[in-house]
This record gives structure tokens, sequence and C-alpha cells, in this order.
């Protein structure tokens, strides 16, 4: 190996090295002068098991024989690693020139972002960036890129795609899943992971496309990594293939032919990774640049002596089509390609004064400004809600968020205390019990160690332990049905229980489940449902739950938001009026849908509460051992059940083979052997026991199931993929559609859903779709049941089951691991083979494919619908494509029948827009520009349209979508009259509680950026400020709305918040207050405004306030009638009467001529309604005191 000029990555250095140290080790320990090594960079390693580690890439001089000083610290045969032990220094030093994994190499002082470069086929992770040039000492990435965008850090990643003489068979995919592997173990898919630019070329550039088309195919566990992706240049991708032929001589009968293969121009699995690649990173705004080569390349020839050199003739390896994916021909994306001219090799070795470089450095800054861009508008979103509840004064906005605690309008505002009943039944949750319920009971008398051995330090912790004990186990272990029993053996109660005091324990137990409802496997459904036992155990405590519910209102499960349940557990855990012997039992901690960080915090958090002789709460949580729970619990005393359950595994077979007919005396070696093999995997023993009884059923000898038992893989992954490989290539497809069908909903499917949808996967148009329906429309629930219990035996192996519940069969996968198994990357592969690489639907798009037929025969556009477009939406995020070819097939009068469901007379682009199906607008406009044009709806109208039974779409970026392909329309008043009535039908000044406010002010900001005028005329004079919520309004004024403008009825934006307000203060009830609205306000209700407002008025006067306030602050005039009745609903309003009408004689006038007219409308009141009047004012003044102290 020729060393003399090559580059060394050092590793594993002491976090307080510096660059003379590292001349000084290395100096000392393998005997190289010091003037003869140049450290060029260092870096603090990603490996965040070792993050105080560093990395430093350097050169030794080339006069020093560098092969001979390392001889002695060789390690394996490759001859690039060096291992280098050190006297005082912790770890070994590592020497190599093969830069596998990652090597960063700068570290910013204001690090905003993580740039990684992928090399590309036989090339190093190194070499391939450096320049062209016979010198060695300058690597652009290293040595220029720090100083051009100094807050990024630029990280090398090193893989092996040796051709020559190679016998490795990975694929394109195996690389991806080999990246992705390497990005979630150093910390890129945490929360808080830096945003990810690429740098790829060549190979490189389609293992990352392939990488984020394997993320976003995964479950919601990933979105955090794929995220964080915001874009790249790619050089030289071979897209649509590339010029091969030379290759495919050199690697011919080698491993690694299906690699190379791969790449051939027309490779329909290149034409479909593409395809996938460009819909999803649209769907996530990344932005990539595409560089293509202007030089034909030399081709690898092989020499009479056998060796391959680059001698052969000279040919373009990857056109400028296909490097770019087409876009090298069209005028509207030339921004996104620019041309290097260097072959495809050179064309990323740039030198130091390379006039390309500048190219890339503004490539990489705009996608580094789109990013800083992002976190500014974050960080402004994330902190308006603070700061416009200050402003406004919401009492239950900004105590709760400043503080923590509920205001003082959250207590009770009349005797009308809700019943504990009425608190218990408004936190329980459905399926509280249901996950429990599906979990195996024990084996007989299994699991009795857990008491009984005290090895296991279970009871002794039950007894006198504190904060938390953690059962962990491998996959399919069984601890679950050991929290089960847990949970319900007497002997639990028994333990926890102090014979010296009189208070009971209280022992709450939850059981994540991640194939379960939201309820099932969220911090929310968590406090529910401890906190509801804690209360049925301890009614005491209900004291506290009535200090969050506003008095007179009903009590109900939409009352209790998250930060209500965590205020309130955090109240339960801290007060001392109430003892509290509390111990928590929690299942399967990994299955928590939210951030790992977070829980363990809760956890540890609690832990931490100091013990008192009242007070004492422990927490046993199971979980599989992943590093995050190591880190954070190791200090904790644990059990792992795998060590317990021997004689568990034992009983179960040597009792299953009894329960076949079976002598278990005679297979008594192959039971030890089992159990042997096992490693305490309860569920692996499960599967396999059943094969053995069928084997022995079948009469096979001794000697063959011995052999047969010993060839059966012992991790669970390997073996589910061992049944997958039993069932014939021909039946995979059924497989891939039920197992990806049962493991994409968040709900568990009834059989005939599960069914119907896996019928349906495969058809291509309505017709067929309709066909294969109807072909089931007499089968009952009981027929459903038992078709698909023999259909998913038969096509899953068992790997999917169906559960009785009320006489219908509901569907779900074996267990955790199969779903794991489903979602990793190359399930497809291995399941379909080579139809895998064209192959882009998964389980969502089956789903969404029945929805949109069961809809259409059962003729409802209704839940079905909503259904459709939910899964449609997912199904596009996962896939990158859209249903479009299916879609295109149904028959016009399906996007007609709206049935008041939806506003659209139109056809499938329209009802795109309304559903925000933005991959199928993309689509369409691709093959047809004028789409747009032709629908008969406006389909920007239809974008900012929401509707209550739709799922959530993406509202501004659908609507971003229309405008960037037709920003004229932001400029007629035809489009945009009736697109910003709609956006303020759900934000009128009555809308109290709608929920929109933060995505509504985006796409008003979009909307005005586009060139809509803040001042629009809606229709009699109204602008959007007479109408709009105080969020809204804010906005509009930031953006030039002119505040003091009159409507028509000469009125001003004061004006109806004074009109709103005072009726609010007078009327009985919401219906009342509606009527008594002006009637141009009243056109922009919608019909169901009173499920917006509150029960009791008060409330919403308290709300309208600081709206008032705030548009009389700012210039808009009052009515001086207004003004009069202001002053006796508000006795505090005098001290906010505009200074301009103060005292002046036009307004004496006024308030004289109406003091009578005023009295006699009071004397017309009985005296309830002025009692009840004189009540509400008073409340009313209250809270008008409180806000205005804050």
């Amino acid at each position: 190996m020729k060393m003399r000029r090559a580059v060394f990555r050092l590793r594993q250095l002491p976090p307080t090295t510096d660059r003379l140290d590292i001349i000084n080790l290395l100096t000392e320990s393998i005997g190289v002068r010091a003037s003869a090594i140049t450290v060029f960079s260092l870096a603090r390693s990603v490996d965040i098991y070792n993050p105080s580690s560093k990395i430093a890439t350097l050169m030794f001089d080339p006069e020093t024989d560098i092969q001979l000083s390392l001889k002695s610290f060789a390690t394996g045969s490759s001859g690039d690693e060096w291992k280098i032990k050190i006297d005082n220094l912790r770890h070994t030093l590592i020497l190599d020139t093969h830069f596998r994994g990652f090597t960063p190499l700068y570290d910013p002082e204001d690090h905003q972002a993580d740039c990684i470069a992928l090399s590309g086929l036989a090339s190093h992770p190194f070499g391939s960036w450096q320049q062209k040039d016979g010198s060695k000492t300058f690597m652009w990435i290293r040595d220029a890129l720090p100083k051009s965008l100094p807050r990024v850090r630029p990280i090398l990643y090193g893989y092996d795609t040796m051709l020559q003489n190679s016998n490795s068979f990975q694929s394109i995919l195996d690389i991806a899943c080999g990246l992705l592997n390497q990005l979630r173990a150093c910390g890129w898919a945490s929360p808080t992971a830096k945003p990810l630019l690429f740098l790829a070329h060549s190979l490189g550039g389609l293992v990352l496309k392939q990488a984020f088309v394997s993320l976003a195919n995964t479950l919601q566990s990933d979105n955090t990594l794929r995220v964080s992706i915001k874009g790249g240049i790619l050089f030289g991708v071979p897209n649509f293939g590339m010029e091969q032929t030379s290759l495919l001589s050199m690697v011919r009968g080698q491993s690694n032919e299906g690699l190379v293969g791969d790449l051939a121009l027309g490779s329909q699995y290149l034409s479909h990774l593409d395809k996938q690649f460009v819909g999803l990173s649209f769907l996530q705004d990344a932005k990539i640049y595409w560089a293509y080569e202007t030089r034909k390349s030399p081709t690898v020839k092989q020499d009479s002596a056998q060796n391959w050199s680059r001698s052969g003739p000279e040919r373009i390896l990857v056109t400028p089509n296909s490097a770019t994916r087409g876009l090298y021909t069209r005028k509207d994306h030339t921004e996104y390609v620019f041309p290097i001219n260097e072959d495809h090799s050179t064309m990323v070795k740039f030198s130091e004064d390379d006039h390309v470089y500048s190219i890339l450095v503004h490539r990489l800054s705009s996608i580094m400004d789109k990013i800083e861009t992002d976190i500014r508008n974050e960080l402004l979103r994330t902190g308006s809600a603070l700061y416009q509840a200050v402003q406004m004064g919401d009492d239950s906005i900004s105590i709760d968020t400043l503080d923590g605690m509920p205001s003082d309008s959250q207590a009770p505002s009349n005797s009308c205390t809700p019943t504990l009943d009425e608190i218990l039944k408004s936190l329980k949750v459905p399926e509280q019990h249901s996950r429990l319920d599906e979990i195996e009971e024990r084996f007989r008398t299994t699991l009795d160690w857990v008491f009984d051995l005290p090895e296991s330090g279970f009871s002794d912790w039950l007894q006198h332990g504190t904060g938390i004990f953690w059962i962990n186990g491998k996959p399919g272990s069984g601890k679950s049905t050991l929290m089960k029993f847990i949970v319900q053996d007497p002997r639990t109660h028994t333990l926890l229980s102090d014979w010296k005091t009189r208070h009971s324990p209280i022992y709450v137990s939850f059981f994540f489940h991640h194939r379960g409802s939201s309820l099932q496997k969220s911090f929310e459904g968590l406090l529910r449902s401890i906190i509801h036992q804690i209360l049925s155990s301890q009614p005491d405590f209900n004291t506290i739950m009535t200090q969050f519910i506003d008095g007179g209102d009903f009590v109900s499960s939409d009352c209790w938001t998250l930060l209500k349940l965590q205020t309130v557990f955090h109240e339960i855990l801290e007060q001392t009026a109430i003892p509290l012997h509390l111990t928590i039992f929690l299942d399967a901690l990994d299955e928590y849908d939210g951030p790992k960080e977070f829980i363990c915090r809760f956890l540890i958090d609690i832990a931490k509460i100091t013990q008192t002789p009242t007070k004492d709460i422990r927490v046993c949580f199971s979980s599989r051992p992943w590093d995050i729970f190591v880190t954070n619990f190791q200090k904790y005393p644990t059990l792992r059940p795998e060590d317990f359950t021997r004689e568990d595994i034992m009983s179960y077979c040597l009792n299953s083979l009894k329960n076949e007919e079976i002598s278990s005396s005679d297979y008594e070696s192959l039971i030890t052997e089992l159990v042997n093999r096992s490693r305490g995997v309860f569920l692996w023993v499960k599967l396999v026991v059943k094969d053995l009884a069928i084997a022995i059923q079948n009469n096979q000898s001794r000697e063959e199931l011995e052999k047969y038992l010993r060839s059966l893989p012992i991790e669970l992954d390997d073996y589910y993929a061992e049944i997958i490989t039993r069932i014939p290539l021909s039946h995979r497809w059924k497989t891939y559609a039920m197992l990806e069908v049962a493991v994409r909903p968040d709900e568990p499917l009834e059989a005939r859903e599960f069914i119907c949808a896996v019928e349906c996967s495969d058809c291509k148009t309505y017709q067929a779709g309709i066909a294969t329906l109807l072909k089931f429309r007499n089968y009952s629930d009981d027929n459903f049941s038992g078709f698909t219990q023999h259909r998913s035996k038969f096509y899953c192996g068992g790997l999917v089951e169906v559960l009785s519940a009320n006489e219908i069969g509901i569907v779900q996968v074996l267990h955790q691991t199969v779903v794991d198994f489903v979602c990793d990357a190359k399930f497809k592969t291995l399941i379909l083979q080579e139809r895998a690489k064209i192959t882009m639907d998964n389980g969502w798009t089956f789903l969404a494919k029945y929805r949109f037929l069961e809809s259409e025969i059962l003729e409802s556009q209704g839940w079905y619908i909503t259904q459709a477009v939910r899964y449609s939406i997912e199904s596009e995020m996962t896939t990158g494509r859209s249903l479009k070819l299916f879609l295109d097939t149904f028959p016009p009068s399906f996007f007609r029948r709206g049935g008041g469901d939806y506003p659209c007379s139109t056809i499938g682009f329209g009802f795109a827009a309304l559903a925000g199906l933005r991959l199928y607008m993309i689509e369409t406009l691709e093959v047809d520009a004028q789409a747009l044009d032709n629908c008969p709806d406006p389909p920007l109208a239809l974008a900012v349209t929401r509707l209550p039974n739709f799922p959530d779409k993406d509202i501004i970026a659908t609507t971003s979508l229309i405008l960037q392909r037709r920003g004229e329309w932001a400029r007629r008043p035809d489009i945009t009259v009736p697109v910003m009535r709609t956006i303020l039908k759900r934000n009128t000044l009555l809308q109290w509680q709608a929920g929109y406010e933060e995505a509504d002010l985006d796409l008003v900001t979009l909307l005005i950026d586009w060139g809509i005028s803040p001042d629009i005329d809606l229709g009699d004079g109204l602008r959007p400020i007479h109408v709009a919520t105080l969020y809204l309004v804010r906005l509009l004024f930031d953006k030039g709305a002119n505040i003091e403008c009159w409507s028509r009825f000469q009125k001003t934006a004061a004006d109806y918040v004074a009109d709103a307000l005072i009726s609010a203060s007078r009327e009985e009830s919401s219906s009342d207050l509606v009527r008594s609205l002006p009637r141009e306000i009243s056109s922009f209700l919608p019909s169901d405004i009173i499920s917006y407002l509150p029960e009791n008025l008060d409330a919403f006067v308290s709300h309208l306030i600081p709206h008032l306030y705030f548009l009389i602050d700012h210039g808009s005039m009052l009515g001086l009638r207004n003004i009069t009745s202001l002053k006796v609903v508000l006795p505090e309003f005098s001290a906010r009467i505009p200074q301009q009408l103060r005292g002046s004689s036009s307004y004496e006038e006024y308030a004289e001529d109406h003091t009578e007219e005023l009295a006699e409308e009071a004397e017309n009141l009985t005296s309830p309604q002025k009692l009840k009047l004189y009540e509400r004012l008073a409340q009313v003044s209250n809270r008008l005191k409180r806000a205005m102290k804050r």
C-alpha cells in the first residue's frame, strides 16, 4: 500500500487534546519525529457514547517510512488501520486511512447545522473530494468550507463500495440502511439534533435518496430524523442510470454484480426511486441542487497483466439529463441545476481557487438561509401565543403558561360543583383496560419467582425500596405478561401495605400499546388513566380536581387538556394535606409514542420527590434495554426476566406438547435443547413449539427434529423471515398487503375492513375495486372473522391474528416485534424480492383505496371519505406518490356528490386542493399545466377551506403551491374576496375556541405577502379588521391595515367588538347573543358558531375586553352610544374612553340625551333579570381588574 502521501485519521483522542498534543503523542508512541507530522483538522467526535473524544486528520512527511513505523501496530489484514496503546490514556488511539463511518472536520462556535458528504462508487471517503492535482494537503470540505460557512459542521461518511475483487453483495438499500443506522446511533434522530445538509457524489446521491425514501416509509419514530434533512447538492448522480459497460466487465461473476446492475440506463429501480424521492422531498420542502459533468470520463480497462486501470475509451458516464433528473431541459428549474466542466470523477475535486466552489457555497448558503428562516419563524410562532395571551389578559392561557397553575377564573363561579362520578367519567379512557385484557395470562404457575426468589429483588423493593424498579428484557421475553401478573397478583398489595399505618397504599398501572389508540400510547393517555385510578382509590383528591373546572360548565372529556392534566398530577404529588403512598406500574415504556427523553425525565422527576412519613411515590416499569433507558436507569434496581424463566419455559414446553397429545418424555432431550436455544425469549418458544408439534405429528424422526430445531434462527426477526420464506413467492403480495395493512393504522381494524383493504391492494381502477368489494357484500361479521382468520394464517404464518371483540373480529399482529419487522427498510425486499424495486404502495395506500371505494358503494361522503383522505395523505407522505392514477378512474359523479359534507362540485384536482393532496396536484400539473385554470371551483378557495370532518392538511403548503403557479390570482378580487371570507368565517371576533389561530395567521401572512390587501373590501365596506379575532387583528395591523376604517354602516372595528361585548353582557344565552349581532357580522358566522361559544357568557365578555382595548388604543373610534353603554356594562371603562372624546361637548350631549333612555331600558327588566345582570357585571368587573393587574 502506498502511504507516503496518504491522509490519516486519528480517533479516540482525549477531549483536552490540541494539535501539539497529537504530535507529541505520535512522536512518543510510533517514533516519528515531530516535524514529520502535520495536523490539518481536529474536531469532537459525533459518537454520542464517546462524545468528549476528538478526531484528527493528519499527514506524515513523504520522506518518513510511515509503513515501517506502524508495522507493529497493525490490526487485521487490510493494512489500513492501526491501534496505538499509550500509557495514561483511557482509550487506545486508532489510526486509519479507510475513513469508514463519520469523520467530523471542524467544530463551529455557533453550531447551526451539519453537512454530511457521501462519496461515490469505488471512491475513498476523503480522497474523492481532494483537489485533482498531485498535492494532498488541501481538501475543500475540510479546509475551505468552515471558512465560508462557519456555522456548519462538515462531516465525512465512509462506506465500502470497492468494485475489484469484492465479495460484498450489498445493495443500494443495504448501504442506505447502514447510513440510517449510523445517523440514529450518533443522535440525529433526537429532537435536539441539528438540521442536516448533504453533499453527495454519484452513488452517494442514490444512497441518500434511498435513505430518504426508507425513512419516510417507517412509522412515526423516525420523523425527527427525516424532517431534519433540509437539502443538499448532488453531483453527477445517475438518477436515470449511467454508462456501466466497463464496470460490469470488472464485476462480472462477483457478488457485487447486482449493485452495478442497478445503475443501468433505464433501470426500473432507479426510476421508481426517483419518483418517490422527488415527491417526498417536495412534501418536506427540502432544497436539492443538481450538478452535472460536461466532460467525458476515461473508462476502466483490463491490461494483459489482468490489472484494471482508467485507460479505456472516454465516455459520458452520467448524462446531464440523468444527473439533473430531467431538469436539464426545463427552463423553470434552471436555478436548481448547474454544470461543472470536469469529468465524472474530478467534478468534486476542487482546488483552493476553483471558481465553481463559490457556486457551491452560494447554493449551500441558500439552504442555510432557509434553515435560519424556519428556525426564526418557529421561535416567533412559539412565542406569539404567550405574548398574545399576556397582552389579551387571558386568564386561562397566561397563568397556566407562565405559572403552570390555574387562574382565578378557573375556580367554580357558583355552587354547582361537579360530582366525583362526573369527574371520573370525564377522565376515563374508554380503552383503559383493553391492552391489559389482551396480554396473555401467565402459564399455570410460572412467574412466581418474581415474588419467591430473593435474587429478583422485587419483593424487597415493594417492601423497602424507593424510586424506580426497572424490568428490562429482550423483545418477546414476557415482560408484559410479567407486568400483568404483578399488577393482578394479591401479593403486590400485601407487600406494599404497612401494618403500622392506617393509610392504604395506592397502586395504579398503565400499559403502553403502540398498536392501540392515541390515548393508549401517549402522555395524555397515561395521565388520564393514572389520575382516574388515584381518584378512584382516594376520593379526597376530588378537591384538587374541582379547582380546574369552570363552575357551571358541563364536565366532559374535552375539558381535560394536557396542560391541565399535568398540573393536576403535579398538584396531587406535591400536596401534603392528604397522605399518599403511591406505586405506579408502567408496561412497555418503549412503546410510548413521544420523545423517550421526555418520558425518562418524567419518571426520574417522580423518583426525586422527597419521601415523608405520609408520602412515598415509586415507579416500576418495563421496557426493552434501549440505550436511552440504560443511560437513564442503570443505577436503579433492575431485573431481566430471561435470567429467571428457564424453569418456566421448560414447564411450558412439556405441557404444550402434552396438550397436543404428544408424550413429552419421548422428547425430553429435544425440549432441553429448545430451552437452551430460547435464551429466555418466550415468544420464540411459543412459535417453535407449534412448529415442532406439527413436525412430530407428521412423524418426523428424532434426528430430523433435532436437525430442524438446530436450523431455526434464534433471533425473532430472523425467525419471522424464516416464516416468510416458507410462503410461496406467488402468494407473497397478499402477505405483504396483510402485514402492511395490519401495522399502519393507529386504530385496530375490524376483520371486514382488514380483508377488504387487502383485497383492494392490487386493484388499479375504480371498476376493478368495486367488483372486488361487491364479492363481500353478503358476508356477515362472523363470516369475515372466520375468513380473515383462515386467510391470515395461510398468508402470514401466524404473524397476524384475529381477536374476538363484541362478536366482531379485530385484527392485530402477533407482537410488537412483528411491527418492528414490517417497518424495517429491508422488509419489502425480503417479502417481494425483485418486485420490491418497483413497488411504491404501502398499507396506507391500500387502506385509502378501500375507503374511497367503500364510500362509493355506500354512497356516503361522510366518515368513509374522511378516512380515505386521511389515509391518502399518509400514503403521499410515506411513499412519495399520490393515488392519482387510481382516483382518475373514478366517475366524475364521485367528486360532485358532496351531500353537504364538502363544497365541491368539482373534478379530482379540486378535490385534491380541498383535501390537501399536494402530490396529486403536482402530478396533475406535470401532465396538464392548465389544471388550475380548468378546475370548476376556484382552487385557491378550496385550498384555504377547512372542514370539520376532514383530517388536518398542510393548508399553508397547499395554498403556496397554487400561488407559486398563479401568483397573479392574489390581485384578483373575484378570487381573493371568497378566499378571505372563507378564512374569516373561522376567525371572527366571536370565535372563542376555534383552534386554527396559528395556522391561519401564517396563511393570512402568506396571502398578504403574495399581494392580497390587508384592507380588502369584503362587501358592504367591511374590512377584515372589522370581523377578525384579536389574533388576526394584530397581524393585519402589523401588515398595514387601516384600524380607523369605517364600514358602509358607519361602524368601526371597535364598534363591532363593543356590539358583541354589550350583547354578551345582556343576553341570556349564546344563541340570543348571535341573534342580536348586526346582520353584516352574522353573515360571516359559520353555522356551528354556537359550539365555539361558552355556555357561560361571562367568560366570553372577558375574552372580548382585550380585543376592544387593543382597537381603541390604536385609534379605532367608538360610537357614542357604545361608549355610554360600555360605561354601564363595564364601570372601569371610563378610564379607557378614547382621549379625543373624553370631555367633549358632543359626548356630554349624547350621554345626557340617552340617560333617560337607558334608565327606561333597565326598568323594562324584571327583578330577577336585573339581579342577574348586576351579578354578571360584578363578575366581569372582577375579571377585568385581574386582567389589568397582570
